[in-house]
């Protein structure tokens, strides 16, 4: 009899974890509570406060070193340049079902025999959404200077309120190489005096939550464990992968072979999905 009561029970819980299966869907970029609206909005703001960063980073820049002829010849090249920015938008969901029933079969002499059941069934979707925009560094000169809305939220978003640092970053980037330049006190020099080949910039931002439900009970057959019975987890990550280099002289409207290969190498390794 128990081994009839053990084995319905066990079919029920391997129909409940097959159903669970149903409803898996592709994960949206917004929020549940947001539209795909809000989402196309957060990307377009991303893309703006970097083309505004870069922009006032490139002209303080050329602001500084114009009419000095050493300053100019230390960090003037980087104005025939092209930059690359790479927008990628990750957004994971799992869902887990984790049942843990218990079955009670009172004995003889108050003893209590109990069989417990467990089993685990998990879904998980990941949305990757990658935009690749390429500027000409000269078309930032002599644009005009602004605030960047650093964080400019959008409903039914969770958008990353931050300074990207762009212009700390191509700064100091520039000023390694000058420190290694011709004019160093370095024995070895690049292979450009005072040039680089490629600078890059890689942030990403994550965010993620999680929650779940664990009912319990206890009857006088049957009993549930206290693990979480339903869960649920998502992540959403934000990243940017900014690069400049010289224009390949085949294309000039496109990144040049070192700078090319630095801007993959980043993109293979953002491409490392979580593990379920």
């Amino acid at each position: 009899m128990w081994a009839c009561t053990g084995a319905r029970a066990f079919a029920a819980l391997a129909v409940s974890i097959a159903l669970s299966g149903c409803g898996t869907t592709t994960p949206n970029i917004q929020e549940f509570w947001g539209t795909s609206g809000n989402a196309a909005a957060m990307e377009s703001a991303i893309a703006g406060q970097i083309a505004c960063e870069l922009a006032n980073a490139i002209n303080d820049l050329h602001d500084t070193v114009k009419g000095d002829e050493l300053l100019e010849s230390q960090y003037g090249y980087v104005f025939g340049w092209n930059a690359q920015t790479q927008l990628i938008f990750v957004a994971d969901e799992q869902s887990t079902l984790n049942p843990t029933p218990s079955f009670i079969h009172p004995l003889k002499s108050s003893q209590v025999f109990t069989l417990g059941l467990t089993g685990t069934y998990k879904n998980q979707a990941t949305r990757i959404d990658k935009i690749a925009i390429t500027y000409k560094v000269k078309d930032f000169i002599g644009s005009k200077k602004f605030p960047c809305a650093a964080g400019r939220g959008s409903k039914g978003t969770l958008f990353v309120q931050s300074d990207l640092k762009i212009k700390e970053w191509l700064i100091a980037a520039l000023n390694v190489t000058v420190s290694q330049g011709g004019q160093s006190e370095v024995s070895a020099h690049p292979r450009f005096a005072s040039k680089t080949d490629a600078i890059s910039h890689d942030i990403k931002f994550g965010i993620l939550s999680s929650g779940g439900i664990a009912p319990t009970w206890k009857l006088v057959r049957f009993g549930t464990g206290g693990n979480p019975l339903i869960s649920g987890q998502r992540d959403r990550s934000q990243q940017l992968i900014l690069t400049m280099g010289p224009p390949d002289k085949a294309d000039p409207d496109q990144l040049g072979p070192a700078a090319q290969v630095s801007s993959l190498s980043s993109q293979i390794n953002a491409a490392r999905l979580p593990t379920p």
